[in-house]
């Protein structure tokens, strides 16, 4: 049988094609943390209008006496 070279170098070939399944494997590892990083940009915001009510009654924005009347209304 004819060989290109001598069968040593069948490993190469064999390391070779590993090597770059572990780098497009990298490559694709990479994409999909930044897409996922970017798309939890979002998740800090509070869920529902109770969630913001509790923030804004934190930073000081409305009193507990509005707070408790708008908690009121949103679950009446």
């Amino acid at each position: 049988m004819m060989w290109w070279g001598d069968p040593g170098h069948m490993a190469w070939g064999i390391t070779g094609m590993v090597m770059m399944a572990v780098f497009w494997i990298g490559i694709l590892a990479v994409g999909w943390l930044a897409i996922v990083r970017l798309s939890d940009r979002g998740r800090d915001r509070p869920d529902g209008p109770e969630e913001i009510l509790k923030t804004r009654l934190a930073r000081g924005e409305i009193t507990p006496e509005e707070y408790r009347r708008l908690r009121d209304e949103l679950r009446s």
